[in-house]
């Protein structure tokens, strides 16, 4: 019993594999988001980490995939304007110097 405990874990215990868990639980976790620029930087991390996973496994068409994903939620990220909140906090800091 405690012997295919163990040998889980060891299967878990591959670097690349480690990537390949956590990025998919972060894109996972930015789906049930609801804070659209946090959502963005955990797809974003996923898809990295995704692609990590992807390159150790050769797989040419995964590679692909996660290269057009993350490209797809820099791009949503980048293009988001700062939050009313943001701004005034950073005209509040200029304004102190």
């Amino acid at each position: 019993m405690y012997t295919m405990y163990i040998t889980f874990l060891f299967f878990l215990m591959e670097p690349a594999r480690l990537l390949g868990i956590i990025g998919l639980l972060l894109i996972s976790w930015g789906v049930l988001e609801k804070k659209e620029r946090r959502q963005d930087i955990l797809f974003v991390c996923g898809g990295i980490l995704l692609f990590c996973y992807s390159y150790w496994l050769g797989d040419a068409v995964f590679m692909v995939l996660q290269i057009v994903f993350t490209s797809a939620s820099i791009y949503e990220l980048l293009s988001m304007r700062p939050s009313k909140s943001f701004v005034s906090n950073m005209k509040r800091r200029l304004h102190k110097l």
